[in-house]
This record gives C-alpha cells, sequence and structure tokens, in this order.
C-alpha cells in the first residue's frame, strides 16, 4: 500500500474504536453492565485482538488488511445493533478478532514504508489513527448531548465507514513490503517460517505491554470516571475519550522529530516519566474540568511510546514477525488494563475527587506502568536497530 493508503486506513481504524469507547458510559446505560460486566466485555474484545494479533503473524499485511478493515467496520455495526448481554460478547469479540488483524497489519505496511524510507515515519501515520479517534470520540459527544443512544450513535458512523474500508483494501499494494526489504546489517531478510525472538524484541514487547495498558487503561475509563466519580453529564463523560485521544495526537505529531533529535531510548524513558509524573496529580484534581486538563497532558506524555515501539520493531524483525508479537504483547496488556483498574477500583466511589474509587485504581495503574516503560527504555539495547539508508524502492506519496 502507498503511503496515503496506510495513513487513511489508521484514520478509520481510530475513527470506529473512538466512536466504540466514548460512548462506553452508554454502553454500560443500556445494558445495565456494573463495572465487572463492562471490564468482561472489554476482556473479550482485547482476547479476540490477542489472539488474531498471533494468527496473522505469518500472513502477507496487504491480504489482512483486505478482509480484516472491512470485517472491523461490520463488525462494529454488530456490537451496536446488539439486543443483549450475550449477543454484546459475541460481537464484541468478533470486532476485537478484526480490529486487531487489522492493527497488525497496518503497522507492517507503516513499517516497510519507513524502512524503505530510512528515516521516522510512523508517528505521523499513527497520528492519523487519533484523528480519527478525536473525530469519532467527538461524534460520540454530539450524541451524547442529544441524547441519542448507544446504538443509533455508533452504528451510522460504522456503516458509514465500511465503504472506505473496502475502498482502501482494495488498493493495490505498492512495491514495498517488510519482508521484502534488507535488514539494518544490510542481509537478506530470512526465509525460514520462525525466527526466533532477540531479548531486544522481548523488551519491546514488554515495552507495548505497559503503553496499552496506559492508552487503553485511561481511553477505556475516563469517560466511567467523569461520569461516576465526578458527577459529570453524559455528554461531558464522552468528551474524556477525545480529549485524551487530542493529546496522544499531539504526542504522535512530534514523534519523529523527538526520535530524530534525542533516539529511540531517551524518548521511551522521557516518555514513560511524564506518564508518570502527569497521572501522578490526580489525588489533588477537585473536578471534571481539571479532569480533562490531567487527561490531555497523560496523552502528549504517552503518545510517542507505541510509534518508537512498532518503529523498532519493524527495523529489528525483518519478516514482520517481530511487529506481530510485539502488537500481541500490546494486546494482552489490554487483558490486563480492566483487570488491574477493576481489582484497584473496588465497588467505592470518591464521591467529591479522584483521591478513591476509579480515579484512585486508574491513578496507580497509569503511574505503575509509565514506570515500567522507563524500566524497559533503561536496559534496552542500543541501538536495537535504525533504519537503513533510502533503498532502490521509493515511496510514493
Amino acid at each position: 500500500m502507498r503511503r496515503f493508503e496506510v495513513t487513511a486506513t489508521f484514520g478509520v481504524a481510530g475513527l470506529l474504536c473512538g466512536t466504540f469507547t466514548a460512548r462506553f458510559p452508554a454502553l454500560v446505560d443500556r445494558f445495565d453492565l456494573s463495572p465487572a460486566g463492562l471490564s468482561a466485555a472489554l476482556f473479550v474484545w482485547a482476547l479476540s485482538a490477542a489472539l488474531a494479533a498471533l494468527v496473522v503473524k505469518g500472513v502477507d499485511s496487504a491480504v489482512t488488511l483486505r478482509a480484516a478493515a472491512p470485517a472491523s467496520a461490520l463488525a462494529l455495526s454488530m456490537v451496536a445493533a446488539a439486543p443483549d448481554r450475550w449477543a454484546l460478547f459475541a460481537a464484541t469479540a468478533v470486532f476485537g478478532a478484526a480490529f486487531g488483524a487489522l492493527e497488525i497489519a497496518v503497522n507492517r505496511q507503516g513499517a516497510g514504508l519507513e524502512r524503505a524510507a530510512g528515516r521516522p515515519l510512523l508517528g505521523g501515520m499513527q497520528a492519523a489513527w487519533g484523528t480519527g479517534a478525536v473525530a469519532g470520540g467527538l461524534l460520540a459527544a454530539g450524541a451524547g448531548h442529544l441524547g441519542v443512544g448507544f446504538g443509533w450513535s455508533v452504528g451510522p458512523v460504522a456503516l458509514a465507514a465500511l465503504p472506505v474500508t473496502v475502498a482502501l483494501s482494495r488498493r493495490r499494494p505498492g512495491p514495498v513490503t517488510l519482508s521484502r526489504l534488507p535488514g539494518p546489517d544490510g542481509t537478506a531478510a530470512p526465509t525460514g517460517r520462525y525466527h526466533r525472538p532477540t531479548p531486544a524484541v522481548y523488551l519491546l514487547c514488554a515495552a507495548a505491554f505497559a503503553a496499552f495498558v496506559v492508552e487503553c487503561s485511561v481511553a477505556d475509563w475516563s469517560g466511567m470516571l467523569l461520569r461516576h466519580d465526578l458527577g459529570a453529564s453524559h455528554a461531558v463523560a464522552a468528551l474524556g475519550y477525545p480529549v485524551f485521544q487530542c493529546g496522544l495526537l499531539t504526542g504522535r505529531l512530534v514523534t519523529d522529530r523527538i526520535r530524530g533529535a534525542h533516539g529511540s531510548r531517551r524518548a521511551l524513558a522521557g516518555c514513560g516519566l511524564a506518564t508518570a509524573a502527569a497521572f501522578a496529580v490526580v489525588p489533588s484534581v477537585p473536578g471534571p474540568a481539571a479532569a480533562l486538563v490531567v487527561l490531555y497532558a497523560v496523552g502528549v506524555a504517552v503518545g510517542p511510546v507505541l510509534p518508537t515501539v512498532f518503529s523498532l520493531a519493524g527495523a529489528h524483525g525483518r519478516d514482520g514477525s517481530a511487529i506481530a508479537r510485539v502488537g500481541a504483547a500490546g494486546y494482552t496488556g489490554l487483558l490486563a488494563g480492566p483487570v488491574a483498574v477493576g481489582a484497584l477500583t473496588g465497588t467505592g466511589s470518591s464521591g467529591g475527587g479522584l483521591g478513591g474509587g476509579l480515579g484512585g485504581g486508574l491513578g496507580t495503574v497509569v503511574v505503575g506502568f509509565g514506570l515500567v516503560i522507563v524500566a524497559v527504555a533503561t536496559v534496552l539495547p542500543v541501538p536495537v536497530a535504525t533504519p537503513p539508508e533510502p533503498t532502490a524502492a521509493r515511496i510514493r506519496p
């Protein structure tokens, strides 16, 4: 795929995820879910995504995109139309599997383009994901303000995205794929079916796990935190997700510059430390407006982590298997995040601040895993891998 198609696919993926996630408070009301019930739905989604990431590891990424992109939009419409809890869990599993395959495939395409260009590009392409997520979150906030229910706000967006995903996925792939590019040492890509991961890949998996825990815990629980801990309206609660995504977008827009100026390891360490510091002020946050500021700051801080990790994995794993492993580890973080927040939250509510309830549990998770990112960056081999000089395969804008 060309750079435009890859970037646009990131944007559509963000739109689908943003529309779905920002309406979690409405989803809870529609199906009368407890925090444990919402955690169960998120667990099903993440488990399906993680399994799909492993399944598509050996499949050509362009082929995967042709199926996974339209399937993601169609599956989200099934979630919107679910009549009861069991149907919701089933549709969520399908959506998770399709979306997990989509994410791995589009990141492999982006890493291939970056390797061919010989310079950081993935941060800018992933910024399109944030743009789509912000758009989806704002649509959800508008629907909440108008009193539109979960199904009628999510379903039309999913159906509108379906023909776009079909059009993007039918474009013929460009000449650059990750497996066709030489490795960082200039040797040809290996052709075997299995390649033992290096210690660096395992460290990147740990960083991806921590980053996914932070991103998805904040994204999934921000609306619930604003609504139930701070008494915000549905419209204000729905703003938590797009505000956080605006922060992620800001961070990802500057990712490539930060890496170019300071190097990938310093970028990871600084982002992990800033993430922990930003959420450490949670106990003193007095209300929804201040909470939105914290959410934005955390998004800016953690935003560069995943593009950096996927870029390093793409540079290190010549056949794309490293990206699949890192992606699967990240989605495992999706499994751990809701469970960790739920376990630390309990059933109480803080009432007037973020020191207890969801705020306390969420803060513990974000600060803790932000420091995990710092620890990984400290021991990560330098350089893990660096993109080669531009090859004869050219990137078409």
